[in-house]
């Protein structure tokens, strides 16, 4: 999170799964952000299914 809100992230590459779980460590830590008009924006470059994952390739809008 330290990183996208030093503007310090161009790309992301995620990883989903089919699965759902109840507790855990959030995947990206407080950003300082409580309105979606305060978003950031990606744009979603590329989806792959990957065995029973799902890739999500996106950049940062500017």
């Amino acid at each position: 999170a330290a990183f996208i809100r030093a503007d310090m992230v161009d790309d992301l590459v995620w990883f989903t799964a089919p699965k759902m779980l109840g507790a855990g460590t959030r995947a990206i830590g407080e950003l300082g952000i409580s309105a979606i008009d305060s978003a950031i924006a990606w744009q979603v470059n590329d989806v792959q299914s990957v065995g029973d994952d799902v890739m999500i390739r996106s950049s940062r809008r500017r």
